[in-house]
């Protein structure tokens, strides 16, 4: 995998996260209506539509804890990994991004930057930062 898509993995994972979120408000909601209508838990597994709708929203809320958890390691190894580049500004710029996942016009506005100015510092830094990766596996 290279950098860039090492960098941008917790955007998809942040995805996930948020079509998990709208998918547990989604199947929330139908409980809610269930229960509003009288649907009643079964003793029999068979026929059980509520039984089946809690089970689905509990998976669903396993696996939003996952794809958090997942984004967190993953922010936390990011961090470290720009630890590597030197320059301040060019850290600033790789932290906003790709752990707090900020937009690229955000990041230009909070720093004061013209949104091109931010990409031509991101460029170096991502340069900056293979570099440094190449010379650390080098020196291994």
């Amino acid at each position: 995998m290279d950098l860039k898509a090492y960098m941008r993995q917790a955007f998809t994972i942040k995805r996930l996260i948020n079509a998990s979120k709208s998918r547990i408000e989604e199947l929330q909601a139908m409980a809610e209506w269930a229960r509003g209508v009288g649907l009643k838990v079964q003793a029999s597994r068979k026929i059980d539509p509520m039984g089946d709708l809690i089970a689905t929203i509990t998976d669903q809320k396993e696996c939003l804890l996952r794809d958090c958890s997942r984004l967190m390691e993953l922010q936390r190894e990011i961090k470290d990994v720009t630890e590597l580049v030197k320059r301040d500004e060019y850290r600033l710029i790789l932290s906003e991004r790709y752990v707090k996942l900020k937009s690229w016009e955000t990041i230009a506005t909070e720093c004061n930057y013209s949104l091109t100015h931010v990409m031509r510092i991101h460029r170096r830094a991502m340069l900056e930062l293979q570099n440094a990766m190449l010379g650390y596996s080098k020196g291994d």
